[in-house]
């Protein structure tokens, strides 16, 4: 879009017939202008030395054609060459093109880069599964398909050199500890988690991990333990030898229905077994929490001190008894029963360990356990058995005695406690503890009524009194030197050594639980196996009556009866037992049958490898209790009862322990009532929208995961960058998995979508990137071959030999070259084409240097020969206009610079670039081709088809019968022809149109009502565009959703509208860079930091010890529970039990009063239950006492309203580093801390390790736990979620951390995005005033026609005309952008931006022409036509151009680009031609002041008293035309143009003269 600069016909005659319009040209008026223009030269010399250097250049562009011809372009096609041959060429990164780089958000996320941790550690797929019709999804049908839909994706595989890659290799946790990877479920969040049906992807190794390490490690084991201690020490109501009262009122509660109701429980609160749950629930401030923790400790420590040292003592007194026994009786042989006893003792005693004594403890507490619990449904149970027709047959067997009716509670314990004492059964192991058995034997199982004993039993007789052996060997004083003495042991008289036949061994040995447990672990068990074969039934003999039919009838009852307690998982059993060859011990198989009695249906109802937490709950999450199960959807036929299931609080398998309540915000959509209003009281009528949410590895712990022992296929090695190959891969096809039929209204009721982020590797997101940025192909093609034929059509002439054709294809296929190779020089120099360089770039840049081609093909045709001197006329003609745009087009690009969203300022360097290579192009390469062209024209050869001449027949027409024309031209050399041809052919055709039958008639006619009319529409259209634009910035919406950003036909774009409109969620965490965590008022203002963005309105809630921080202040304290399940009973996992080794002091926490409005923990009242704890702060009423004293504190009553929060008690850099490293160690840790080693101790099991690494101090990155967002239905909903979050977090006047996530990588680029405008437009303005103003004063001070003043003036006024201009262009491209649905993002705004430039373009060359107008004219609108008759063709042109690149983004099948690209640009491209075409020229036909003529004088030289008036200067050009100069070399009006469409100034004065 150049004013096309082409100087005045040098062929013009220079002695024309003054009574004729038409003048003929012939060399010697060639030669005279020439002459002429010698003698001006010493009036212009200082603008001929600079124009001298151009034609120096362009002379040797003429000589050495081909240096020029081919240099440029091999160095374009070598840029292409090594750019676009790079692999990783397409941005396909969003954080690379959409956040502010320049913005306090990227300049944290480099400095996380630069650590190594720029990631939230995990990569997440959202799957959407909606209804087709809209209504709710909590059908069976429907719940169905999305059970198999999930059971589909989550059997993905991959093939990875050989390797099969599943789900566990990649997801985010399959184990439960180490040792349990991929022999436990991946995690997911899934609605479907409400019902057992989600129970499919819990393999059976997985359920044993499940039963072995959470349930009874987790859940049962420190319950269990603690069990005994607070019944038997801490509470007197079942011991009533304790002086202990603290857990009176707990156990009262869950024992007493009457003391329940009493304290405003209900009844069914008293339920014994829910005392597991109060153990582990119950705060370590709570009285009766602080005795069962300190009694236990004290309690295994005495026991197992009284255990090892009745072990030792045994040993060496059975030692000492058998070296008395040789000494006394050498020949005889030793006792073997005194033999074994003593290697027995001596092993337990070297082998115990402390785990050993909680067990015996804990087997202790369970045979009490299943007393207690048991005896009242054993009475119950006796009841139904002992009908009349049992006693009768029981009283004739087994007399009366052993037959009674009824049983009491105390009898029924008895019998529990008798049968868990007998011996067990490889008949059937679970046994029955009635009294009506005969002992089994090795063939035949146990009769019924054979006997008084019950059916099985563990094995070893727990009864008795605890270390009464200690009492036999008198432990506390013993000393075998002094026995008689103060060493008594209880040997028979006069024996000085122990006799294990002595009575008094018998009652205090033998019948010692603790030394029978022990020794049962040393005892083989042989023959002994688990099996569940019905329990025998009666044998009664012919002669008792009906003896048959009762023997027949009781093997009916015990094969209904007979429990089933064994699983292939009890080793041995019946499957084994014949090819099992471990030695098992007596000990062994009591283990097992008391684990069996825990898991029976009597007690706990779990079976190992079959029961999961679908079936079998922990009680640990609201609406869930010990030992329940979770709904059914399948075969409800009540909706409402299936709504009600879904409307409590959901949980993953965990039921909160690790990864807390699920926020219902996150997977339920399209609710009603709304996710904050429904509850199992107000439940669910529909949701119409549920969410999966699948979290993923990112490369680096893939790395370690595929390496783990456990792996099915074997561990792999593979590198990191494999790793990223494996993700992308799997991400692939995890989500073409998901949304498998996503657009088959006929594949279900249920529509499947679903959206991977970025994190790790690329995913929905880069690939649709990595996939369109450069589908674009088809598009450019098209817009190429468009151009070439508009081109070719305004450039297509009749005579072949001047049809410019192939020049045209030739430029533009430079054009096209010199593009690419701009792209790919950006390539080279880490430019990746991002989707805006593939959308916008070639649409625009190629109608921008096929308008210079223009300039240059037109000023070269209007030369109208083919001479040297042409050339070099025509060529230092463009080369200023040229140059001045390119500078203002680079202008505009280089102030998008200004911008920091890589999105706009990388497309503007990489257009800069384009810019400065099409500028090259077309001064230094494409002129050389014209100059060939030129000289194929001045050979009278055919376009195109250069090796053919024009024949002779074509001759005749061109010349007739005028022969001395002929020989004229033949001695007139190559030039002959051109300046014939000048003369003989009619204006162009598409000039006359568009100005001579349009443009002028209608603006600029003779007719000053058609002039008023057409000046007044103009008038009024730039005003209503204005307003109208006005208004559409009041009315503009900022931001690009994703909805906006997938192509239609994507089923990302559907999941992004419905996540829009139902379910807007996104993963985001919190970071913090390096603070001085030993100062406490830090620790408590980062805590601070984190609980206030959780509670800001959009993020979903989160209890606050899952910071890092929070976790280690705790740990730090009395609260710490790491104890209370501890793995190695040997080794304390709470901080106060860590000893710093350079001081001795512990990793101990103190508190501080809470000043600042921490959040308190919530603690339950009554039978509440508390979703979310809240903080870690507590009130003064719920301090540990023990932190009260060290604070000085007490406690004031219900006045008292303080809070207190823990912190680490100034702990330096050293101890810091030590107690991390051990909270690290024994916890797991937490917070993504910088670490000096790349992994920890390896554990036994390759891949896993340890968590020991040393920690970086001081701490220079840690970021919080996973979090999510919530309600981002809108753009607006977005940043305020944005400024909620950053007031705390960025904005923090003291400490300052920083938010990441998908919210925050693709919307912070629109915060403050207005005011960007604003500061891009006044600085595109600004620039554009300034070019200008540079551009008019330059040529001006050049040309010298004028004072210096009043060029600066004029100089002045012309830019601000532009800025009016371009202002205008500016506000009503934007304003008509909003009102036309483009809202403002990085994309729209460098449109806009872009406004200025085109603007700058039309209105430069305008105000420019219209201020160096020939002074002859007179009035405003004679100037305007002096102006527009040569500038219309041109910007015309250009504007055709621009269009015809931008039409084609319309067809483009992507709905963004059509939106953010064509849109703006095409409202750019027709506001910018009309104010600079149409709405500028009226605005200078009011303008006609003497300060604002800057043209040149016709024939006399500028004086001290100023240039001539007009009249002056027009009757010079009457009495001498000869002496009028050219206004530089511009062609005005085509109301005098010559026949070649050319025209001089004289032309022009000469016609304003007869108008006068």
């Amino acid at each position: 879009m150049n004013e096309d600069p082409t100087m005045a016909d040098p062929m013009a005659d220079p002695n024309p017939d003054t009574g004729s319009e038409e003048r003929s040209v012939g060399p010697a008026a060639s030669q005279d202008i020439d002459n002429e223009a010698a003698k001006m030269e010493p009036q212009e010399s200082t603008r001929s030395q600079s124009e001298s250097k151009s034609s120096k250049l362009f002379r040797l562009m003429a000589h050495q054609p081909w240096l020029f011809l081919a240099f440029l372009p091999i160095l374009w096609i070598i840029f292409c060459s090594i750019g676009w041959t790079k692999g990783d060429k397409v941005e396909d990164e969003v954080n690379k093109i959409w956040i502010q780089q320049r913005s306090e958000y990227a300049k944290d996320k480099e400095y996380a880069d630069s650590l190594g941790t720029n990631d939230l550690g995990s990569t997440a797929f959202f799957g959407l599964a909606a209804s087709r019709d809209g209504d709710n999804m909590f059908t069976e049908d429907r719940l169905k398909e999305l059970v198999a839909r999930m059971q589909k994706t989550e059997a993905t595989t991959i093939d990875f050199k050989g390797h099969t890659i599943s789900w566990q290799d990649v997801c985010s946790s399959n184990s439960v500890g180490p040792g349990t990877a991929y022999q436990f479920p991946c995690a997911r969040l899934t609605p479907i988690d409400f019902f057992q049906e989600a129970r499919w992807f819990f393999r059976e190794v997985d359920r044993v991990t499940w039963y072995e390490d959470v349930v009874r490690k987790v859940i049962l084991k420190p319950r269990l333990e603690r069990f005994g201690i607070l019944q038997g020490v801490c509470s007197n109501v079942v011991n009533t030898a304790s002086t202990r009262t603290d857990c009176n009122h707990v156990l009262l509660l869950r024992s007493s229905p009457a003391y329940a109701v009493q304290n405003g429980y209900p009844a069914s609160y008293a339920n014994p077994l829910n005392l597991f749950g109060d153990i582990g629930n119950l705060e370590m401030n709570d009285q009766c929490k602080i005795c069962i923790e300190t009694e236990f400790e004290n309690t295994i420590d005495q026991l197992e001190a009284g255990i090892r040292g009745m072990y030792q003592i045994t040993a060496a007194e059975s030692g000492r008894a058998i070296q008395d026994a040789t000494a006394n009786n050498p020949n005889e042989p030793v006792d073997a029963d005194l033999a074994r006893l003593f290697e027995n003792a001596k092993a337990i005693s070297q082998s115990l360990t402390r785990q050993d004594v909680i067990d015996y403890f804990v087997y202790t507490t369970v045979r009490r356990l299943y007393a207690a619990f048991g005896s009242s449904s054993l009475v119950s149970s006796y009841s139904g058995l002992a009908t009349d027709d049992f006693l009768a047959v029981c009283n004739a067997v087994l007399g009366s005695a052993n037959c009674a009716a009824n049983i009491t509670e105390q009898e029924a314990q008895a019998l529990l406690l008798n049968h868990a004492d007998h011996a067990f059964s490889s008949w059937n192991s679970g046994g029955l503890p009635f009294p009506f058995w005969s002992e089994e034997t090795a063939d035949n199982p146990a009769v019924l009524f054979g006997g008084t004993s019950p059916v099985s039993g563990s094995g070893v007789d727990l009864s008795g009194n605890q270390l009464t052996t200690m009492l036999y060997f008198d432990a506390a004083n013993y000393n075998p030197a002094a026995i008689g003495d103060t060493w008594n042991p209880l040997y028979a008289d006069g024996s000085v050594v122990m006799d294990m036949n002595d009575p008094s061994f018998i009652a205090s040995v033998e019948t010692d639980p603790a030394y029978k447990w022990f020794i049962a672990s040393v005892t083989s068990a042989e023959d002994k196996f688990c099996d569940n074969k019905d329990i025998g039934g009666s044998q009664l003999p012919q002669q008792v009556p009906n003896a048959d039919a009762i023997n027949a009838q009781t093997a009916g009852l015990m094969q209904a009866v007979s429990p089933r307690w064994c699983t292939k998982f009890s080793l041995p059993n019946a499957d084994t037992v014949e090819t099992d060859t471990t030695e098992y011990t007596v000990q062994h198989f009591a283990r097992m049958w008391y684990d069996l009695v825990i898991d029976s249906p009597s007690f706990l109802g779990l079976t190992q490898g079959t029961s999961d937490p679908y079936v079998w709950t922990t009680g640990q999450g609201c609406g869930y209790s010990l030992g329940g199960e979770r709904a059914f959807f399948t075969d409800v036929t009540d909706d409402d009862v299936l709504l009600r299931n879904a409307s409590g609080q959901l949980y993953y398998i965990d039921e909160g322990s690790s990864l807390g309540p699920v926020d219902r915000n996150l997977l339920l959509g399209g609710t009603e009532p709304s996710t904050s209003e429904y509850s199992p009281e107000n439940p669910l009528k529909t949701a119409s929208v549920l969410s999966s949410i699948y979290v993923k590895l990112v490369p680096r712990d893939i790395v370690q995961r595929v390496a783990n022992c456990n792996r099915p296929d074997g561990p792999i090695e593979i590198t990191e960058a494999e790793a990223e190959d494996i993700l992308y891969d799997y991400k692939k096809a995890f989500e073409e998995s998901w949304t498998e039929d996503w657009d088959d209204s006929s594949a279900g009721e249920v529509k499947f979508v679903g959206f991977h982020d970025d994190q790790g590797v690329i995913g929905t997101t880069g690939r649709l990137l990595k996939d369109i940025t450069l589908d674009n192909g088809t598009l450019v093609a098209i817009s190429i071959v468009l151009l070439a034929l508009f081109s070719a059509l305004f450039l297509l002439d009749c005579d072949l030999v001047e049809s410019r054709i192939l020049i045209t294809t030739v430029g533009v296929a430079l054009v096209i070259l010199a593009f690419f190779a701009s792209v790919g020089f950006g390539l080279m120099c880490g430019i990746k084409v991002n989707i805006t360089i593939g959308w916008t770039l070639p649409f625009i840049m190629l109608g921008l240097g096929v308008d210079d081609m223009y300039i240059v093909l037109i000023a070269l045709k209007k030369q109208g020969g083919y001479t040297e001197a042409n050339f070099l006329a025509a060529m230092k003609e463009v080369l200023v206009p040229v140059s001045m745009t390119s500078m203002v087009n680079a202008a505009m690009f280089a102030i998008l610079n200004i911008s920091d969203v890589p999105a706009v300022y990388l497309t503007a360097r990489v257009a800069l670039i384009a810019v400065v290579f099409l500028y090259l192009t077309i001064i230094l390469c494409f002129p050389a081709y014209c100059w060939l062209d030129m000289q194929r024209q001045a050979a009278n050869r055919y376009d195109v088809a250069c090796c053919v001449r024009a024949s002779a027949d074509e001759e005749q027409d061109e010349y007739g019968d005028d022969d001395d024309k002929k020989d004229e031209d033949k001695e007139g050399g190559s030039n002959a022809r051109g300046e014939h041809a000048a003369n003989k052919r009619p204006g162009h055709v598409w000039a006359s149109f568009i100005y001579d039958d349009f443009y002028r008639p209608v603006l600029l006619g003779e007719s000053a009502a058609m002039r008023a009319f057409s000046h007044t529409l103009v008038w009024v259209t730039a005003a209503t565009l204005i307003g109208l634009a006005i208004w559409g910035i009041t009315e503009r919406e900022i931001g690009l959703g994703l909805e906006d950003f997938f192509p239609d036909g994507n089923q990302a774009k559907e999941w992004a509208t419905i996540r829009t409109a139902e379910l807007a969620s996104w993963s985001v965490g919190i970071n913090w860079g390096e603070l001085d965590y030993s100062n406490m008022d830090v620790q408590m203002q980062m805590v601070k930091q984190f609980e206030d963005v959780v509670e800001s309105p959009h993020v979903a809630q989160l209890d606050t010890d899952m910071l890092w921080m929070a976790d280690l202040q705790i740990w730090a304290s009395r609260h710490c529970t790491d104890n209370f399940d501890r793995e190695d009973t040997l080794q304390k996992e709470c901080g106060r039990d860590q000893i710093y080794p350079k001081d001795n002091s512990s990793c101990s926490a103190t508190w501080l009063l809470n000043t600042i409005g921490r959040r308190n923990k919530q603690f339950p009242v009554g039978e509440q239950c508390v979703v979310y704890k809240g903080g870690i702060c507590r009130p003064t009423e719920w301090m540990h006492p023990d932190d009260l004293i060290d604070i000085g504190e007490t406690y004031q009553g219900d006045q008292d309203t303080r809070s207190w929060c823990p912190v680490l008690d100034n702990w330096d850099d050293e101890k810091m580093q030590f107690c991390i490293g051990r909270w690290r160690d024994l916890t797991g840790g937490g917070g993504k801390l910088l670490l000096h080693n790349d992994t920890g101790t390896p554990r036994q099991c390759s891949g896993e390790y340890r968590n020991d690494e040393l920690v970086q101090i001081p701490i220079k990155f840690s970021q919080g736990p996973s979090m999510f967002v919530f309600g981002l239905n809108s753009h607006d909903d977005t940043l305020d979620l944005l400024d909620e979050t950053r007031a705390f977090c960025d904005d923090h006047p003291e400490l300052r951390c920083w938010m990441t996530g998908i919210p925050y990588d693709y919307w912070s680029q629109y915060i403050g995005i207005f005011g960007m405008l604003l500061e891009l437009g006044a600085a595109a303005v600004g620039i554009g005033f300034a070019v200008s103003f540079l551009f008019l004063f330059l040529k001006l001070s050049l040309e010298a026609n004028h004072p210096r003043n009043k060029i600066m003036f004029g100089s002045f006024v012309g830019a601000l005309l532009i800025s009016v201009v371009t202002l205008a262009s500016l506000v009503t491209v934007s304003g008509l952008s909003f009102l036309s649905d483009v809202s403002l993002t990085g994309f729209s705004q460098m449109s806009f931006v872009l406004s200025v430039g085109f603007a700058v373009e039309y209105a430069v060359h305008v105000v420019s022409r219209w201020l160096r107008s020939d002074l002859s004219i007179e009035g405003g609108i004679a100037r305007v036509e002096y102006t527009m008759s040569f500038l219309m063709l041109p910007t015309f042109m250009s504007f055709v151009s621009s269009v015809i690149g931008i039409s084609c983004l319309a067809f483009t099948d992507f709905e963004f680009n059509e939106v953010f690209f064509f849109r703006p640009l095409m409202i750019v491209v027709m506001v910018t031609y009309f104010f600079g075409c149409w709405w500028l020229p009226c605005i200078l036909a009011l303008l006609d002041c003497d300060s604002l003529r800057l043209g040149r004088r016709r024939g006399a030289a500028v004086t001290a008293d100023g240039p001539p008036t007009a009249s002056e200067d027009v009757a010079a050009a009457k009495t001498n035309p000869d002496a009028v100069d050219n206004n530089d070399d511009e062609i005005p009006s085509t109301k005098y143009l010559n026949n070649d469409n050319s025209s001089s100034e004289e032309d022009f004065v000469d016609g304003v003269a007869k108008q006068s």
